[in-house]
């Protein structure tokens, strides 16, 4: 305040320093001398001319009245001053300013004008000074409440003095030539954020944004700048309040209120101090002793940290500590120790637990992340051997593995007693590729197998190994099965090479099916393998199996102990192409078989091991080839037949279905019978006896009347019998449908177009066979014979009205 005083003292202050009732007989004396000295001065007598000079002379007295100024504007700012008083309440300051009002003659917007100098002058004393703190704020908080002014008033004030700063502003930019805003230009905005603050929302945007607009500064940055100075200056506050213990958290809470700082940054900050105390108790020590812990929750209080959050910032620091402790203990665990050695390791991180004020969500948790992080590492060290082609080493670190959790086991309950650490055992291998985990797994496991047995204890380690890289069940069984697997398949083929097969090696065998504990399947899987491989060389040879090879082959069968189901796939598979190769021969071009080559088909099927219904299945797909063959012959003729007729009848217009006097019996087109292929169609499905039969027996009831007794009748029952036939092999699905029918039909019309009887009979007794041959359904059967033979019937009819009767 002293500072308000600090005007220049000269004549006009002189002046002005007087009571108002001398200040009004001086100016009367002034004004009266003037007049007289005009009147007596003037250079002529003439009354005229001398009062001319006497009201100049007056004038000017009044003109330099003026110029001081009666009304004392400093006095006013001065006795304004004197009268404020920032640490009390200013009860009088009201009635003084009436006082200072009516004695100098002032007006109710003049007095405000001497205020505003007032309040922009503590303004500008404030701003020399470019470093902000917390007293400034307070104190023009307090002479803005004294002063009485309203948020508009306070407004005008900051708007006027901004128009004021920003031509010193534009000035100091061009001397520097600097385009960022200095420190007092910074700290005018932050102060006037922080008055502005005590107006309405909508107020304080409008207010803040007129004094952006004067020096086009963004809302963006000045935000930043207000932010980071109420941020620096509570971080002081702070700092202050935990050397001077007078200072309680009520304060902060006010201050942060003083600064509009956010409830989460006053957090934020109170976090940082209570962390830098935690750092500066640890790095001395590593542990938190009692009076220290007092300390600690003596700075909880002051900045109102809840026990949840001082646990997580002590956590933080802690952990990192604890969980560096107990690495190197659960490194010790991976070696094989006694309980001795064990209690001494709990011990330790009880200790350490108590020093470091761990609760027991921090210890789960650092026992957790260690335990992880060890048993990781541990991991990476087998596969670094494994990728060196280091099986053995590999195998020692995936022991070590399997001791660190066989001691844990031990203690993890002491440790914690509602601690749950199964999850860490239960999924190392997701921190890996899958198939890097599986060969750690493998490498251990043939570790296992060298003796060829698998011990209680083997098998414990590897069911832990499974839980501890997440393989499942099933993929660890075929791990199994692929390192067992060659195990009993190379004690088979010695055998097999020996071709020793007495009890004492089969015996052998079970014993080590039994030791290495491999399931039947995969049993039956290795012996079916060996003895499918042991076929198929039998088999490459250029000639077929000779006696002794077949007993030698089944004797290794019975020594395999595989029943015979478990190797027909593997003989009909394997003699299929000899089979075939020789089938194909018997069939020759014509299709049928003689009947003398059946026996010796049916003797090769035999020596062969093959199943009947593997021969049939072979025999079908030849004659189905056949079949494909006599068809598109057949096709091909009716082609040639049906170009030949249509160059016969050219363009005349007649139906081409009926030929005059082409020799049939009702005048429909004949083809050439004799040498029809279908007919061969059916020939060879006949010859090579394909079909089926089924023989289906009814009852059949007639009703007959007695010779000699007239009226009387007589119910008899007879049984019939009917062949219906099956057909194994057809043309369905070869060939387009309409194809398959319009050749049909066209076989159709033929049975009816010859006229031998002989040619006829031969071609209806085909008829029901060739139809299911090609692929036909009955229903598709039908239909033909009813579109065919409404055509037939009406060509009869036409004959036998021709000719003017009927027979």
């Amino acid at each position: 305040m002293k500072n308000l005083f600090l005007m220049k003292k000269n004549f006009k202050s002189k002046f002005q320093s007087l009571s108002p009732s001398y200040r009004k007989l001086i100016s009367l004396l002034i004004f009266s001398t003037s007049l007289v000295s005009g009147w007596y001065f003037a250079p002529s007598r003439k009354p005229l001319l001398c009062a001319g000079f006497s009201l100049v002379s007056g004038g000017a007295g009044w003109f330099l009245l003026k110029k001081y100024n009666v009304k004392n504007e400093f006095e006013i700012k001065k006795q304004i001053i004197q009268n404020i008083d920032l640490n009390s309440e200013n009860t009088n300051l009201k009635n003084e300013l009436i006082k200072i009002q009516k004695e100098n003659g002032l007006t109710e917007i003049q007095l405000k004008s001497e205020i505003f100098d007032v309040y922009k002058k503590f303004l500008e004393i404030v701003l020399r000074n470019s470093t902000s703190n917390l007293e400034e704020i307070q104190n023009l908080k307090k002479f803005i409440k004294v002063l009485n002014l309203s948020p508009q008033e306070i407004g005008q004030c900051h708007y006027d003095f901004a128009q004021n700063l920003y031509k010193k502003y534009i000035v100091m930019l061009e001397r520097e030539g600097v385009s960022e805003p200095n420190e007092i230009i910074n700290k005018f905005f932050f102060l006037s954020d922080r008055i502005f603050s005590l107006d309405s929302s909508k107020g304080y945007q409008y207010e803040s944004a007129r004094i952006r607009k004067i020096f086009l500064f963004s809302e963006e940055n000045v935000k930043k700048n207000c932010f980071e100075k109420s941020t620096g200056l509570y971080k002081n506050f702070v700092l202050e309040s935990l050397k001077d213990p007078s200072i309680k958290s009520e304060n902060l809470s006010e201050i942060g209120e003083l600064l509009s700082l956010p409830n989460s940054s006053r957090n934020e900050i109170h976090g940082e101090f209570y962390e830098q105390k935690i750092d500066e108790i640890l790095s001395s020590q590593q542990k938190i002793k009692e009076n220290e812990k007092k300390n600690l929750e003596n700075l909880e209080n002051l900045l109102e940290i809840s026990k949840e959050l001082s646990e997580n910032y002590l956590a933080k620091k802690t952990e990192p500590i604890f969980s560096s402790e107990l690495i190197s203990i659960f490194e010790s665990l991976k070696n094989e120790i006694n309980e001795n050695e064990l209690d001494i390791f709990l011990n330790s991180i009880k200790t350490k637990k108590k020093d470091l004020l761990l609760s027991n969500e921090s210890l789960e948790k650092s026992v957790s992340l260690s335990l992880n992080k060890v048993l990781c590492e541990q991991i990476e060290n087998s596969l670094k051997f494994l990728r060196g082609n280091k099986k053995i080493e590999s195998v020692k670190e995936t022991e070590k593995i399997l001791n660190l959790r066989n001691n844990f086991s031990k203690i993890e309950k002491k440790i914690l007693e509602n601690g749950n650490f199964s999850e860490i055992f239960s999924n190392l291998g997701k921190n890996f590729k899958i198939e890097e985990i599986k060969k750690v797994y493998t490498a251990y496991l043939n570790e296992c197998l060298i003796e060829k047995k698998i011990s209680s204890k083997n098998e414990k380690n590897l069911r832990e190994l499974e839980q501890l890289f997440g393989i499942a069940t099933k993929e660890s069984n075929e791990i199994y099965k692929t390192s067992v697997g060659p195990l009993l398949e190379n004690e088979i083929k010695k055998v097999l090479e020996k071709k020793n097969f007495n009890d004492e090696n089969k015996k052998k065998i079970d014993e080590i099916v039994l030791s290495l504990k491999i399931e039947d399947n995969l049993s039956l899987e290795v012996k079916s393998s060996i003895y499918k491989e042991t076929l198929k060389n039998l088999l490459s040879k250029e000639s077929f199996p000779t006696q002794k090879e077949q007993d030698e082959l089944e004797t290794f069968r019975k020594f395999l102990s595989l029943r015979w189901d478990d190797v027909q796939n593997f003989h009909d598979s394997l003699s299929e192409l000899s089979y075939q190769k020789s089938l194909t021969e018997a069939l020759g071009a014509t299709g049928i078989i003689p009947k003398n080559y059946w026996e010796g088909l049916e003797n090769l099927r035999k020596k062969l091991r093959m199943s009947e219904q593997k021969a049939k299945q072979i025999f079908y797909a030849a004659i189905k080839d056949k079949l494909r063959i006599g068809f598109e012959k057949a096709i091909s003729e009716n082609k040639k037949k049906a170009q030949l007729q249509s160059s016969e009848s050219g363009d005349s217009g007649e139906d081409p279905t009926v030929t005059k006097g082409a020799g049939t019996a009702l005048g429909i087109e004949a083809g050439n019978p004799s040498g029809n292929e279908l007919v061969n169609l059916v020939d060879l499905y006949s010859k090579n006896s394909i079909f089926v039969e089924n023989e289906n027996v009814f009852n059949e009831t007639n009703q007959i009347s007695l010779l000699g007794q007239t009226g009387r009748a007589e119910i008899k029952n007879s049984t019939k019998s009917k062949i219906d036939y099956s057909f194994p092999v057809n043309l369905d699905g070869l060939f387009n449908k309409k194809i398959t029918t319009d050749m049909y039909r066209e076989y159709l019309v033929e049975c009816f177009s010859v006229k031998s009887q002989i040619e006829k009979r031969k071609l209806f007794n085909n008829l029901d066979k060739l139809g299911p041959i090609l692929g036909l359904t009955a229903s598709e059967i039908e239909t033909i014979h009813s579109s065919v033979g409404s055509v037939v019937y009406k060509q009869y009819l036409s004959q036998a009205l021709n000719k003017g009767f009927f027979r």
